[in-house]
């Protein structure tokens, strides 16, 4: 089976091998959907596909990568739950890359020539194709919206604006000033830090193609603070991988960045309504780099004291 892709070769093998792209749609069409998609990308690894349908219909497969070389070509083995054909396949997926467009080759290979009849007497042809105009869609989302490295770039550089801010904030914190609530129905800061590692959470399964809100409170200010810094270099490696995204980055820095840079400014508000304010500083000239996401950040070289706001007298 041979198709041409309007996209690039990396965003096609992609496509093929990321579970959180194959799910929208390899099968996907006629009320199908993929609930069950597992991919352990390595020869020897495995694959398992699960499709469920109307009426509670299920189909599944599975099979073992016998050799890949990324994003060039890929071998692996095919047996379905409930076999329709006889044996095993082995099915080999090259891809070739000629002016931004990408020829995707399929050549499988059935243990008989009856097996292979029985396959061609089915209806794979049409659902194949019908798979494939989802994939040209999706390709067409992904070429447009991903893989900017210039946003990807910025977007990492934001969260380590995100974390050299955080960990000033939270930083030596007086002991009663965790469980402060300043209104009745207003957080304390210990629950706006608990929802802040879960914006983090939120924000790495994004970048993974999910979208899935958890929240996971928090019983102290040490165990949130260790859990928003440890899914914030999380999601710093996903979008530090060459990888497409499963989100858009806009979307990624709208929705649970945005949201985080707002609430580490209200720790900086609550912290100086409650007399342990943090101190000023020229943010313009602080040490902040690309990756540099945990508590290990530089001290602060041109704190101030004052109200830089204030008229000068």
């Amino acid at each position: 089976m041979t198709r041409i892709f309007d996209a690039p070769r990396s965003l096609v093998f992609d496509a093929w091998t990321k579970p959180e792209l194959l799910q929208q749609w390899l099968g996907v069409f006629g009320g199908f959907t993929m609930p069950v998609c597992d991919v352990e990308l390595r020869v020897g690894g495995t694959y398992r596909y699960v499709w469920e349908g109307p009426e509670g219909m299920k189909m599944g497969v599975r099979g073992e990568y016998r050799d890949i070389e990324a994003p060039v070509r890929i071998v692996a083995t095919e047996r379905y739950d409930e076999a329709w054909y006889a044996g095993e396949a082995l099915i080999t997926h090259v891809l070739e890359e000629v002016d931004g467009k990408t020829t995707s080759t399929i050549t499988m290979h059935y243990e008989s020539t009856a097996a292979r009849d029985a396959v061609l007497a089915s209806p794979m042809k049409d659902g194949f194709g019908a798979g494939c105009a989802g994939l040209d869609q999706l390709l067409v989302r992904l070429a447009t919206h991903t893989n900017t490295p210039g946003a990807r770039h910025l977007l990492r550089h934001t969260l380590a604006t995100l974390a050299y801010r955080a960990e000033k904030v939270l930083r030596d914190v007086p002991a009663d000033f965790v469980d402060t609530r300043m209104a009745l129905r207003s957080r304390t800061p210990l629950e706006i830090l608990s929802h802040l590692a879960d914006l983090m959470h939120w924000g790495g399964q994004l970048a993974r193609g999910e979208d899935l809100w958890k929240a996971r409170p928090a019983n102290t200010w040490n165990e949130a603070a260790d859990r928003f810094f440890e899914r914030l270099a999380a999601l710093d490696a996903a979008l530090g991988d060459d990888g497409t995204l499963g989100h858009v980055e806009t979307k990624i820095f709208q929705g649970p960045i945005a949201d985080a840079l707002t609430h580490v400014g209200q720790l900086a508000m609550l912290r100086g309504m409650t007399e342990s304010p943090v101190r000023p500083e020229s943010y313009l000239r602080a040490q902040i780099a690309v990756g540099r996401v945990g508590r290990d950040q530089k001290a602060a070289t041109a704190e101030f004291d004052g109200d830089a706001s204030a008229s000068a007298s």
